[in-house]
């Protein structure tokens, strides 16, 4: 009887959840078949923030329960949320690895770019930030790469490197082991002509991770750390943590890349459900001393 109550309780708060953030709509050409909530701020210009969810989730649930939805409420910025389709990719999955969804002005990387132009439209500002967790990590950061003048900042999570994989066997292959050489060299040789200005970004994994190899955190850094010319500074533990925050700086000093390792991490975003708009725990969303949607928001603001 009580497990039924509870079931009716979540069903009921996720439609609320549905309620408060509608469809949307009418954002042009959509060759990557995507729809999307939109939550939008009472505040006249707020920042903009885009949550791409991972494999299996539904976006509104993932923004509601990873804290991103709370963050959006309280510090009153905007909350664009795509959302995959099951006959998109049958396990839910932004397709991160299809050459058509991953090129730039293509598939779904069009239909997201699309959509953040028609919210910076309607939410007045072009402060924008972009999120993702797993393949959405991966999505991010294909999004990050396309169109890095869109962006102010953007989070990675358990996400992997570009180009890691052009089908389903090299997707699989990268998430286990890592990217491959030649894609690296293959990026690298890319790296000329491109812009000056490229986002601020943070990557967070878990050392633990057995669905994406935690070395696809490490070489996403070294992909950044290349595109930006950042250079590592000393990383910071706190006392008795299991994490270790590094950071990475441009030739003025200034923080343009952080990482957020964790010991014990598997998959999924860190949640902190003792703290107020810390996320719930989960299935990909997983206890942590540091709540993603908390920390991450702070790292984007000017002065993090």
């Amino acid at each position: 009887m009580r497990v039924a109550k509870i079931a009716t309780f979540l069903m009921l708060l996720s439609s609320l959840c549905r309620a408060e953030i509608p469809e949307f709509r009418d954002y042009g050409a959509n060759p990557g078949e995507l729809t999307a909530r939109f939550f939008q701020s009472s505040l006249s210009s707020a920042p903009l923030v885009i949550l791409l969810h991972g494999c299996t989730q539904i976006g509104e649930d993932f923004a509601e329960q990873s804290g991103f939805l709370a963050q959006a409420r309280s510090q009153k910025f905007n909350l664009l949320i795509p959302q995959q389709s099951n006959t998109n990719n049958a396990h839910l999955c932004f397709n991160w690895y299809n050459q058509a969804d991953q090129q730039k002005d293509s598939g779904e990387s069009l239909s997201l770019k699309n959509m953040i132009i028609h919210a910076m439209t309607l939410s007045q500002t072009r402060d924008v930030y972009i999120a993702g967790l797993s393949a959405g990590g991966a999505m991010t950061n294909i999004m990050l790469l396309n169109y890095p003048e869109l962006f102010t900042a953007g989070a990675i999570i358990a996400g992997l490197p570009y180009p890691c994989a052009v089908d389903l066997k090299q997707a699989l292959n990268c998430m286990k082991a890592g990217p491959s050489v030649s894609s690296q060299q293959s990026f690298n040789q890319s790296l000329a002509g491109r812009p000056n200005r490229w986002p601020k970004l943070t990557i967070w994994f878990g050392n633990k991770d057995e669905v994406v190899n935690p070395i696809n955190g490490h070489r996403l850094t070294q992909q950044w750390a290349t595109l930006t010319g950042a250079q590592p500074k000393d990383a910071n533990s706190p006392s008795k943590s299991k994490f270790k925050i590094s950071h990475w700086l441009d030739k003025n000093n200034r923080v343009r890349i952080q990482t957020v390792e964790f010991e014990d991490l598997g998959h999924g975003i860190p949640v902190s459900p003792s703290q107020p708009g810390g996320g719930q725990a989960g299935p990909y969303l997983l206890s942590a001393p540091l709540s993603a949607a908390i920390a991450i928001t702070q790292f984007w603001r000017p002065t993090g």
